[in-house]
Order: C-alpha cells, then structure tokens, then sequence
C-alpha cells in the first residue's frame, strides 16, 4: 500500500512468483526504491518498479542482480 499524506490508501498489486530464496529481496526493493525516487519518479512508480525487482530478485538463488532488461521484459508481460 502507498499511504498519502491526506489519509488516502492506494493498493499497488504485485503478481504471484516462483520463490525459490527470499535472500536479497528487501535489500533489492530498498534500493530500486530509492534509485527510482532520486530519479524523479513518483511514489506510486517507484513501488511499482521495487514490487517487480524484488519479485525477480526472489525467483533467483541466493543474492543476485537484476538486470534493467529483466525488469523492462517483466514490465512488458
């Protein structure tokens, strides 16, 4: 959930993954958080790419990268 400042509640869905390692998802969502916030996106954007990194980053063993292509074709889907 994207919580606004005036009270208001946004529900940013995600889709159900193969999780085989949560090892490195909340590092992985932190920082797409942050890379697309100083990038200039807004909350609900920003998420929405850190939904989408992290739920790569669980369907890979141990701690990997995620690639901007990854993610691009993850998007497209």
């Amino acid at each position: 959930y994207l919580a606004h400042r005036d009270g208001r509640l946004k529900h940013l869905p995600t889709r159900p993954r193969q999780v085989y390692d949560i090892t490195g998802a909340g590092d992985m969502v932190m920082s797409v958080l942050a890379l697309a916030l100083a990038a200039g996106a807004d909350y609900e954007a920003a998420i929405a790419l850190a939904n989408v990194a992290g739920g790569l980053e669980v369907e890979k063993i141990g701690v990997a990268t995620v690639t901007r292509d990854e993610i691009l074709r993850d998007l497209l889907q």
